[in-house]
Formats: structure tokens, sequence, C-alpha cells
């Protein structure tokens, strides 16, 4: 009895010993293991204090990409999905223009800041009718009691004698008077562009592209969906304004009006104020503004549209009284 007693003691201090010696372990364990866990957080919540430097530069990168992707949002988002076509009513069918015709124009001055477009189909009889006077062709106005052309933008008018094709935009800061001398005419011409022919006879297709900006504005000029001219502000522009001899002068695109809105003018009765000049042989159809910078896909599409819509344009005009004006295919 004894030996069995001095075995089971000596087995109850092993087991004792043993249980003792691995609960200490799991108490150290746990505990190094928590002391470690709160120095770590410790350590982090210390690197996060040193290192705001590093969370306010995130913040502010962060806040710039926010706001480059809106003024990229806004600025694409208009070119892409603003682009705004206005055809003037009056003008969906042929209008004459031996007499003036006054029509609304709801001209779209909002979006891609100073671009505009202006396309339209013309069709001159000849050019002896009021020979010696310019003639006007178009002009949009602000005004719906008088045609001031210094205060319409654009002023289209023809060519005393010539079938070429004058495009006058309003100078923002120094509105110049339409008067019918040479020099007044240069002066006149500095602030638009002059198309050197416009065929006869024929409907023809004209586009006027501006795009007015801080760096370099420039003025395109199309006929029948070719490029004739262009311009940019301060080149030097040689042109035969009078019938005989060159001009030069510097143009003046800079400050050009591209917003003016209210009514259209087309050609003039016979009567004509001598401040205005005449309206001329022939027909107009189709004044069209854009509020953006058409390209040559774009020209091309309205070219390819033509003259005018439905049955008429596959009949022709034998309507108005002249042979059928087959434009260029």
């Amino acid at each position: 009895m004894n030996t069995d007693s001095s075995t089971n003691n000596s087995l109850y201090d092993i087991l004792n010993k043993n249980t003792s010696a691995v609960t200490s372990k799991v108490y150290t364990n746990i505990t190094d293991n928590t002391s470690n866990a709160i120095s770590n957080i410790r350590s982090f919540y210390d690197s996060s204090l040193n290192n705001n430097s590093l969370f306010i530069g995130l913040f502010i990168v962060i806040v710039i990409a926010i706001v480059i992707a809106y003024v990229l949002y806004t600025y694409i988002g208009g070119a892409l999905f603003n682009k705004i076509r206005n055809v003037v009513d009056g003008t969906r069918i042929p209008v004459v223009c031996t007499k003036l015709s006054k029509f609304e124009a709801k001209i779209n001055t909002t979006g891609n800041g100073s671009r505009r477009s202006y396309t339209f189909w013309i069709y001159i009889n000849d050019m002896n009718t009021y020979k010696n006077l310019y003639k006007n062709v178009v002009a949009v106005s602000p005004s719906s009691d008088k045609f001031v052309p210094g205060n319409c933008s654009p002023h289209i008018f023809l060519d005393k004698t010539d079938n070429k094709l004058f495009v006058h935009f309003r100078d923002l800061k120094n509105t110049a008077e339409f008067k019918t001398d040479d020099n007044s005419i240069n002066n006149y011409m500095k602030t638009g562009i002059i198309i050197p022919y416009v065929p006869l006879q024929r409907w023809v297709h004209v586009a006027i592209i501006c795009n007015v900006n801080s760096f370099n504005s420039t003025i395109y000029t199309y006929i029948d969906g070719d490029m004739v001219k262009s311009y940019n502000n301060n080149a030097t522009m040689n042109e035969y304004v009078g019938p005989t001899k060159p001009t030069t002068y510097t143009a003046q695109y800079s400050n050009i009006d591209l917003n003016t809105s209210g009514f259209l003018y087309t050609g003039n009765t016979e009567g004509y104020d001598g401040a205005v000049g005449a309206g001329f042989s022939g027909l107009i159809s189709k004044f069209t503004s854009f509020n953006y910078e058409l390209n040559q896909t774009d020209i091309y599409n309205d070219y390819n549209a033509g003259p005018i819509d439905g049955i008429l344009a596959k009949l022709g005009l034998g309507l108005y009284g002249i042979r059928n004006p087959i434009y260029k295919i």
C-alpha cells in the first residue's frame, strides 16, 4: 500500500508541474501577443500621426482629380451632347432675294465657347441686276424694325460687279459703319473674309466656320464642301475689294460677334436704302447656324442634304420661274 501511495504522489507532482508549466507558457504567450498587438497599434497610430502630411497630400490630389474630371466632363459633354443646329424656318424653302424678307432667327449662343458655323445655299441668277451696287444676301440682326448692316453679325453681301461674296462680322469693341466706297469696305472687311468666286446659275453651298479664342482666332470658308479660303487673326489680307486693284489690310478677329440673334434679313427691295444695299437676282435657302465648329464630314453631310427638302428636291425649281438649278454632286 505504501508503495502505491508513493507512486500516486509522484505522478501527481509530475502532472501538477507539467500543468503549471503549460499554464505559465500559455499565459506568457497570451501576454506577449497582447503586448505585441498593443505595440503594433500604437506604432501604427504614431506612424499615422507622423504622416499627416501624406494623408493631406492624398486628399488634395483626390480633390484636384475630382475638379479636373468635372471640368473635362463639362467641356466634353458640351462638345458632344449639346450640339445644336438651327435652320431658320422661313428659309426651308427658297427665298427670292429681289425683295427684302425678314424671318425670326434664333441663333443658339450656348456651349462650346466662341465656336460658330453658318451654312446656306445660294442661287445667283445674274450680277447685272442692281449693277454697281453691293447686294445684300443675308444678315442676322438683333432688331425687328430696322435693318442696319453695321449692327448685323454676320452680314453677307455680294460685290458690285463680280460674283464674289463678302462675309462681315461685327466687332464688339469697334463697330464699323457699312459704306459703299472702297476705303470704307476695306475697313469693314477687317473683321470678315471674302469668298473670291461663287458660280452662277446653279445652287451653291456656302459654309462659314468660326473659331474665336485667345490664342489664334480663325475663319474658314467652304464652297460645295471644299475649303476655298481661311484667315487667322492678324493675318495680312490681300484682297480685290474694288474692281481694279488689290488692297492689303490686317485681319482683326479677336473680338468678332458670334452671338447676335433675333432676325434674319434676306435680299432687299428695289427701292433700297443706300446705306443697306440692294438685293440680288437669285435665291437663298436653308440658312443654318450651329453652336459648334463644323468639321469636314459635317460640312459634307450638310452639303449632301441639298438646298431643299422633300419632293421639291427631286423635281427641281421649275416652279420658281428659272431653269432647274442642279447643284454639284
